[in-house]
């Protein structure tokens, strides 16, 4: 599979790139919906948001998942491992950290509030 991957990267690289950015607009949709939609729907309630949670299902079980949501935000790390392939690297290094890290507090500020708002536990 590794080999696969390698040979489509070598010989295709554009239309992997279009593929990279068809499904991170793809993966946006959701995401958006689950984001915004509550709030401008009316379905968003204060009263939702509670942590009773870790209390029925164990503090194990939450830790654990609290674990996987902390190692996500490694994913824009990846802008300064590329950074040498910039075309500026002095000016675009920055600028793509600045984004990456914005994008990542909107997300992880309003996913959880969104969601947890109108699904409740």
């Amino acid at each position: 599979m590794l080999l696969l991957v390698w040979v489509f990267n070598v010989r295709v690289i554009r239309s992997t790139v279009w593929f990279s950015y068809i499904t991170g607009i793809l993966l946006m949709i959701p995401l958006l919906v689950m984001m915004v939609v509550p709030y401008l729907t009316g379905d968003w309630h204060a009263a939702n948001m509670t942590w009773t949670w870790a209390a029925r299902v164990g503090s194990g079980l939450a830790l654990t998942w609290l674990y996987f949501m902390a190692g996500r935000r490694y994913g824009f790390e990846a802008c300064a491992k590329v950074a040498p392939e910039y075309r500026d690297t002095a000016t675009d290094t920055p600028k793509a950290l600045r984004a990456s890290a914005a994008f990542s507090v909107v997300v992880y500020a309003l996913l959880p509030l969104g969601l947890g708002g109108h699904a409740g536990q």
